[in-house]
């Protein structure tokens, strides 16, 4: 009986496209926030932005037992890209598409307090929804 999972290669940003889809939904159906199985992914939503606005993301590589073999062997190579890059610049491109005149910290603060309303069945505004909307179909776009 193994102890360990095997190795899976980093599916962070299809996760993340998923995630982004149901977010676009969400603002359209508000029902389908109040679901508590889309808690979870408007939360890690809510997580990545965290990361996104302190530039905090975490390139350690947990492998465990793995880490004694050759990491190469397994995927680790150490010129492999970071499983953020994409996403970070997905959420560049996405936010520069949906608030070109507003600062990163501005973006992000809206985009939170959008995901907070929707995590909390409050209605979103005509702008917030279309804000919503832009960003996380342009998120979702430019993750493909």
């Amino acid at each position: 009986m193994t102890i360990m999972s095997s190795y899976r290669p980093d599916n962070s940003s299809a996760r993340y496209k998923r995630f982004a889809q149901l977010a676009y939904t969400c603002a359209d159906q508000p029902k389908i926030a109040r679901q508590s199985a889309n808690q979870i992914p408007l939360e890690s939503l809510f997580r990545l932005l965290e990361m996104y606005r302190f530039d905090a993301y975490k390139d350690e590589v947990h492998s465990g037992v793995l880490a004694l073999r050759s990491s190469a062997e397994y995927g680790h190579h150490p010129l492999a890209k970071s499983w953020h890059e994409s996403i970070k610049q997905a959420l560049d491109e996405a936010i520069q598409n949906t608030f070109d005149d507003k600062s990163k910290e501005e973006a992000v603060r809206a985009l939170e307090t959008i995901l907070y309303l929707m995590s909390n069945h409050k209605p979103l505004t005509t702008e917030q929804q279309a804000e919503a909307k832009e960003f996380f179909s342009s998120f979702s776009r430019a993750l493909s």
